[in-house]
Order: C-alpha cells, then structure tokens, then sequence
C-alpha cells in the first residue's frame, strides 16, 4: 500500500520519488529456513530524483515559508490529506537546525524557490501498518482520521490543485 502511495503522487506531479519494485527474501546467517519472499520496494535517490528535476537537493536548516513554491506545496497537502497522513513536516525536522521530516527540500539554490517533495507514507491511514501512531499533537485518535495541514498562506493555490486531483481521479482509482 505504500508503494501505491508512492505511485499516486506520481501522478500528482513529477517532483516526486520514483520506485522500483522488487522482492525479498531474508536468509538467516545462522541456517535457518528462508524467509519469503517478500514484496519491497526501492525508494530513488534523493539527489538524483532533484537531478532528474533539473533541481538540486537543498541542506536548509529553517526554510522560511514564502520559499516554498504555493502550487507544489498545496499538491503536497491535499496528497498527504488524500492518504490521511500527518507524519511529515517541511519546515522543521526532528532537530533544531535540521530540515525536514519525511520530506526534502530540492530548488535551483538557497535563494530561489522551493519544492518539498514528501516521502515514507507508512505512518498514513492508506497503509495502516500495524506500528503506526497518530501524531498526539493534532488529537486525532486515528490515522485514518484526516486532518488539513496546509498553510493558509498558500490559500490562493488550493483550489487549482484541488481541481488537478479531481481531474486525476480516474487514474487514481484504476491504480
């Protein structure tokens, strides 16, 4: 189901991380019987999803918001909404000075406009894995539960990326 993720926001827009499906199977060292296989899954390189952007991949401590490009960035929530995922962050990260929290920032330079591009849905409720939590600071009480996380500030933007998810909806159901 995360792979679906994945393949839904490439439909969404080119700025996100391609995938290559594999299978697995886990070979205890010790002898033990094979495991698998296993459906998995290879995530594209960063830096090379920027590349293939014509972008670089960013290292911003603290992006400000006015960087984030309005369109992408409100493609971005309505996608993370869509699957009812909130374990993302683009402006912050797990420490202070660190950007961001499943998502990276890619653009031309520092100074220009910026692009996040989401990743690790297994936290969403499309996924439901077993592990996952909602964020106890949004006091939902599941993750299937959807909350908006989107920036008032890019408001103006909204409705033209709600239009182009409604326009992808057929594609997205026949995934």
């Amino acid at each position: 189901k995360e792979m679906l993720a994945y393949h839904i926001y490439n439909l969404v827009t080119e700025r996100s991380f391609k995938l290559r499906p594999l299978s697995v199977t886990y070979v205890d060292s010790a002898g033990a019987s094979p495991d698998g296989p296993h459906p998995g899954f290879l995530v594209e390189d960063d830096s090379e999803m920027a590349k293939r952007n014509h972008l670089e991949k960013l290292d911003v401590p603290r992006p400000r918001l006015e960087q984030l490009d309005s369109l992408q960035n409100s493609r971005f929530m309505l996608f993370e909404y869509l699957i009812g995922n909130t374990d993302f962050a683009q402006l912050a990260g797990p420490t202070a000075g660190r950007c961001c929290h499943n998502s990276v920032l890619i653009g031309a330079n520092m100074e220009s406009t910026m692009f996040a591009v989401p990743y690790d849905f297994d936290s969403s409720g499309l996924v439901e894995a077993h592990y996952a939590v909602p964020n106890p600071v949004l006091k939902i009480s599941s993750n299937r539960e959807r909350v908006f996380r989107g920036f008032c500030a890019h408001n103006a933007t909204l409705e033209a990326a709600r239009g182009e998810f409604l326009g992808l909806e057929p594609q997205i159901l026949d995934l």
